[in-house]
């Protein structure tokens, strides 16, 4: 990407006042945008690259220091058209060294790499931070695997670390063990062993207890497979009860409805709709029942505030507003088959909604809407600042931002003295 000179855009009143028309009598929370860099983009994380106490943002083939934003090289990354091989990262300390490496995977590439973070915790001179990272291939599949639509992290074996999980086939996963020399390497452990062709994409993907048995499954567009007591060794079983059409990546799995057992949240990547899927029981087996989220999906569009979401591929559930409940944040995908989606030309936006789990309603609030600002593969909700409320990095091919929360704002002047080399 090209940093273009960064710049502010100060959510005013007509947005308050369109979000509040929506949402009567809720003080909605106020963002400041801020341009990270106009390269398109799909995958982000917010760790501390250099050791500095400050959050700074990663996305591939670069990372931004922060607290001014700063380019610094990661590595270079293959592109195909508009299509940026980062669909996805991960923000994992793979050598075990102290800094935090990046897990990052494409569709077009078809492979996993990791990138070697090479700053040590504690480093005298800036220039590191210009140093390339060492890129590192992950095992492939027996077979020639599918595209990666992305990859999430997820503890699949209950051993307190991250593994990781590629939205592809042949389904599978990754842990970090150690190898024949010593050092850290990567392992892959199968998932799904029905020889399903590779070229078939697998879409949608998410990690929860499903069935109430204390081990956590992994759900799919196709189903779910449940896991068993060893997910190394033993056989996981695929439940096909359900078939979701080009799902978002994750796939959110929570007892939403407040019934003891899960249900599960997820967008449509390539077209209209939000939705949640309750689980019911019918006689010993279970029944799924789908409802939607963003209901202006099955409003006429002039009685609509805002448009239905269309590609609503990136689902969050946190407590943004901090009022000890939940929200689900998504928003609309920019061109992610080009022109070919339901939706491609509607406004970009980011949102949220809010559960009312007596009425079984949501209600849409506005983050941002028809500013040209969406969401890629991933969003990262952090409180970036440390002023106590959480802020959200969004990438996508429109660009990188950072929406700044002003709950809690905290104004901060930080000084040139930040650059100094340690000593």
């Amino acid at each position: 990407m090209s940093t273009k000179s960064w710049f502010r855009i100060i959510l005013l009143g007509a947005l308050v006042a369109t979000s509040s028309a929506m949402v009567a009598g809720t003080a909605e929370i106020q963002w400041e945008k801020i341009v990270i860099d106009r390269g398109n983009s799909e995958g982000a994380s917010v760790v501390d690259v250099n050791g500095d106490g400050l959050l700074d943002i990663v996305c591939l083939p670069s990372w931004y220091r922060a607290p001014f934003w700063d380019q610094r090289p990661l590595h270079a990354i293959r592109r195909s058209g508009e299509f940026i091989m980062n669909y996805g990262q991960i923000p994992l300390d793979v050598n075990g060294d102290g800094a935090v490496d990046i897990i990052s995977a494409g569709w077009y590439d078809r492979d996993i790499f990791w990138y070697q973070n090479p700053l040590p915790k504690t480093y005298k001179n800036m220039a590191l931070e210009y140093t390339t990272w060492t890129q590192y291939l992950l095992p492939r599949p027996p077979e020639a695997g599918g595209g990666c639509e992305i990859i999430i992290g997820a503890d699949v074996d209950g051993d307190g670390k991250t593994d990781v999980v590629p939205n592809r086939r042949p389904l599978g996963w990754y842990d970090i063990v150690k190898g024949a020399d010593g050092k850290p390497e990567f392992k892959r452990y199968p998932i799904d062993l029905s020889g399903r062709r590779s070229k078939d994409w697998l879409h949608g993907l998410g990690f929860g207890d499903l069935n109430g048995d204390g081990r956590n499954d992994i759900i799919t567009g196709e189903g779910w497979w449940e896991a068993p007591k060893n997910p190394r060794e033993e056989k996981w079983i695929e439940r096909t009860e359900f078939k979701l059409h080009d799902a978002s990546i994750p796939i959110v799995i929570t007892d939403l409805d407040g019934d003891g057992d899960a249900d599960f949240m997820y967008g449509h990547g390539h077209s209209y709709g939000l939705f949640w899927v309750e689980q019911t029981r019918e006689g010993e087996g279970r029944k799924w029942i789908e409802h939607d989220i963003d209901t202006t999906r099955t409003q006429p569009r002039a009685a609509a505030p805002t448009p239905p979401i269309s590609q609503a591929h990136v689902l969050v559930w946190v407590d943004l507003d901090g009022d000890a409940q939940n929200e689900l944040i998504s928003g609309k995908r920019w061109r992610g088959h080009g022109d070919d989606d339901p939706g491609s030309f509607d406004p970009l936006g980011i949102y949220y909604y809010k559960f009312d789990r007596a009425k079984k309603e949501w209600d849409k609030h506005i983050i941002t809407h028809d500013e040209h600002i969406g969401t890629g593969m991933q969003l990262c909700v952090v409180d970036i600042d440390n002023d106590g409320d959480l802020d959200i990095v969004a990438p996508g091919k429109s660009g990188l931002y950072l929406l700044k929360n002003k709950t809690k704002d905290v104004p901060a002047k930080f000084s040139e003295i930040l650059y100094k080399q340690k000593k």
